[in-house]
């Protein structure tokens, strides 16, 4: 900062401290305001995660749309979390922006601690994330296509040793006849494959 302007006093960790309190204070304000005025129902969207770090996080985001049909989106919180008294802490987080009687679904994953959690949760709709169901339904396909995936792989392999066969075979039959043209060929697979099965073969298990 000296470089580009001599002039500007770089803050202490303190002055930043407070500056980020003054500014996250404020921020709640104007969104209880916003939601006081444009706000008649919401839903939620929560999820618990582990980071690298190993220290349990819930985020929740909030969704609703205003009386001239514009929607609003915003992060309510993200807060260290050990996944235990999921609706209590919800609940807390909900009052604080006083929504109490405006939550109508919540948007989770398919885990069984967060779905049981919502269902506890009395006039609240526990809804699947369609992202998230749609994977799972995707790992259980593979989980039964695997058999199939290892044994188009060993096919592909079976297929390259046989071509390189095929290949030395032809160099060596031109090598000792002019004539090569009239020998049987040991190119027996010589078709490319299809790309849905070459895809299948690429896929990782």
């Amino acid at each position: 900062m000296l470089t580009l302007d001599p002039a500007f006093m770089i803050p202490s960790n303190k002055r930043l401290k407070k500056e980020i309190n003054t500014g996250y204070t404020n921020a709640i304000e104007e969104l209880k305001i916003l939601l006081e005025n444009t706000c008649k129902s919401a839903s939620l969207t929560t999820d618990l995660w582990i980071a690298k770090s190993k220290h349990g996080y819930i985020g929740v985001t909030l969704h609703w749309l205003s009386e001239d049909f514009k929607v609003y989106d915003c992060l309510l919180c993200i807060y260290p979390h050990t996944g235990t008294n999921i609706v209590s802490f919800l609940k807390k987080k909900v009052a604080e922006f006083g929504l109490e009687e405006k939550i109508t679904c919540i948007v989770t994953d398919n885990g069984s601690n967060m779905v049981n959690a919502i269902n506890q949760w009395d006039g609240v709709q526990c809804l699947p994330c369609a992202a998230h169901t749609l994977q799972l339904s995707i790992n259980r396909a593979f989980q039964k296509t695997n058999i199939y995936i290892k044994q188009i792989k060993r096919l592909r392999r079976n297929n390259t040793f046989l071509q390189d066969i095929s290949d030395n075979s032809s160099d060596d039959d031109s090598d000792d006849s002019d004539d090569s043209t009239n020998k049987p060929s040991l190119n027996i697979l010589t078709n490319p494959q299809e790309p849905i099965l070459q895809n299948i073969a690429n896929t990782k298990i």
